[in-house]
């Protein structure tokens, strides 16, 4: 299955799935209503191109020509579905020429099926759009190509989902479309966006749900081990420590909303069991050889990571994405809406200070020259950090501002440093992160190595998590300067080596390769964290002698 625009003469674009299997399944989804076009991602050309009894291709665009002169013009229409490939710079420049396609249609009344394979970032624009439009707004018309919200629910969603920018407006409105159907919902958006708010407010508008449970489950903070157990529940004796029969978050949602957050940190096998409990209701507890039927679960999920990327890659399952995108909902970052960083910068403060003082403008003007890259979970901590630090003032000043900017690390904040401190402070993050890698990586290793070989699941999990980290630490590791020290980069550089080792040693045997970090690496290992923790503290005397 591939996922779709439809556009016809008679309403807005809406989302489709067409069947590539086979060219009688493909006939059979594109359907009879016509005319109509089809938009789809330009990687499933080659198979549709294939299915030439029922398709003529009419090959690429060329950019300067139009779409009715490809479709329309010289070679006779065929009763076939004619496919053509197109690129456009701009997902508003493919909307445009579509539009104008669709008048040529209905001036000619033209009866056929036409098929556009363009860019996905553009089609995934264009599905944004169609997902969460009125069926009575034909595409194109007004900012959001969706009515206003009712008066009441406008007030609710502006004080939860807060922003003024079209962006956020349009978000507040797909909301409230979404609490109006059952699809899945797929929200997207950078980390500190509010993903877990419009998961929240879609399941409290709705009018059958908002009485029933709302379950989240944090899809990255619970091991691959127990995912299915905490999910789909378990019976007694299904494994060590199962004392009793659990029913799984799944079943515990059956008639409200299941919000998957960080479903992208979701490990492959553990994505094919929500494909098909999403297809048949189906579930299956741990230990159990019962399948159980769970008729009434609303599914939302969540993540800050590219999930078309990933599906590309490999990293994630394709069929479960286009299940999981029936309604896409993306969250906008301040860093592209900075006209949202005043409301909701105020009322993190009313809150953090619990009374109606406002933020000055001063504050306001300095707060909108950073670009924050945690967008509202950042700005958050910022406001918090202000507050503590202006306690025994009238408010909060530039001075204050300054302060915490600098005390946080914050290297683009909107105060100029000298090169020497902005050196300084760089230096500082960067042997801070490589502290955080080697932390959890002891936390993680160091029960393996005392439990001995805990079992093959446990060292199966734990590879999959060291090289991750490994990764990430061979990054940090990329360029010497920014350690400070050579002495400290070469301890680190050098004992990458090692770790790298003991991976390949605990993929191979993992007793063997537990044995050999205890006794040929545990020690340098924490000799390199005690050293890098002397060059924290040193960095950070440095840095409060340029004033920071």
């Amino acid at each position: 299955m591939i996922e779709g625009a439809k556009l016809t003469l008679n309403g807005p674009a809406s989302l489709v799935k067409l069947n590539i299997e086979s060219p009688r399944e493909f006939e059979k989804s594109v359907g009879q209503q016509v005319p109509a076009v089809f938009v789809v991602d330009r990687e499933h050309l080659t198979t549709i191109r294939e299915f030439k009894e029922i398709v003529e291709d009419r090959e690429t665009k060329h950019p300067s020509r139009e779409l009715a002169k490809i479709f329309l013009g010289g070679k006779a229409v065929s009763s076939k579905v004619l496919v053509l490939e197109a690129e456009y710079s701009a997902c508003g420049k493919l909307k445009s020429s579509l539009e104008a396609f669709m008048r040529q249609l209905q001036k000619r009344q033209e009866k056929g099926l036409y098929l556009v394979a363009t860019l996905r970032s553009h089609l995934n624009e264009l599905l944004e759009k169609s997902c969460g439009q009125c069926p009575d707004v034909p595409l194109g018309r007004g900012r959001t190509g969706m009515k206003p919200l009712p008066v009441d629910v406008d007030e609710k969603l502006t004080a939860r989902f807060i922003g003024a920018s079209p962006q956020a407006e349009r978000v507040r409105r797909l909301i409230y479309r979404a609490s109006r159907v059952d699809n899945t919902v797929l929200i997207l958006g950078e980390t500190g966006t509010g993903k877990q708010v419009v998961a929240d407010c879609i399941h409290d508008l709705d009018p059958v749900r908002r009485h029933k449970v709302f379950r989240p489950l944090n899809c990255a903070a619970v091991t691959q081990t127990l995912f299915e157990a905490e999910l789909f529940g378990h019976e007694r004796g299904a494994f060590h420590g199962a004392d009793r029969n659990r029913d799984g978050i799944w079943k515990s949602a059956d008639g409200g909303t299941l919000f998957l957050d960080e479903i992208g940190d979701l490990h492959i096998e553990s994505q094919a069991k929500i494909l098909r409990a999403l297809e048949t209701n189906l579930i299956r507890p741990v230990g159990s050889d019962t399948e159980i039927q769970v008729k009434s679960v609303r599914v939302l999920a969540a993540t800050n990571r590219d999930l078309d990327a990933m599906v590309k890659a490999g990293q994630f399952r394709e069929d479960l994405y286009y299940r999981l995108v029936e309604f896409l909902i993306r969250t906008p970052s301040l860093r592209d809406n900075p006209e949202d960083i005043e409301p909701l910068a105020q009322h993190f403060w009313q809150t953090t200070v619990g009374s109606s003082e406002r933020l000055s403008s001063e504050i306001i003007a300095l707060l909108q020259k950073h670009k924050w890259p945690g967008n509202a979970r950042e700005l958050k901590l910022v406001l918090k950090a202000l507050s503590v630090h202006c306690l025994d003032e009238k408010g909060p000043t530039a001075r204050h501002l300054a302060f915490v900017f600098r005390d946080n690390g914050i290297l683009a904040g909107p105060f100029s440093c000298e090169a020497e401190a902005l050196r300084q402070i760089e230096t500082l993050r960067h042997l801070r992160r490589v502290d955080e890698v080697l932390l959890t990586w002891r936390i993680k290793v160091l029960p393996l190595v005392e439990d001995g070989f805990a079992g093959e699941p446990s060292v199966r999990e734990a590879l999959s998590w060291i090289g991750f980290r490994l990764e990430e630490l061979k990054d940090l590791c990329r360029e010497s300067s920014i350690f400070g020290g050579e002495d400290l980069f070469l301890m680190i550089h050098g004992l990458v080596g090692k770790m790298t080792v003991f991976q390949d040693l605990l993929r191979q045997n993992a007793p063997t390769g537990l044995q050999h970090w205890k006794a040929k690496t545990s020690d340098e290992f924490e000799k390199v964290r005690s050293k890098l923790s002397q060059e924290i503290n040193r960095v950070q005397k440095d840095a409060r002698d340029y004033g920071l």
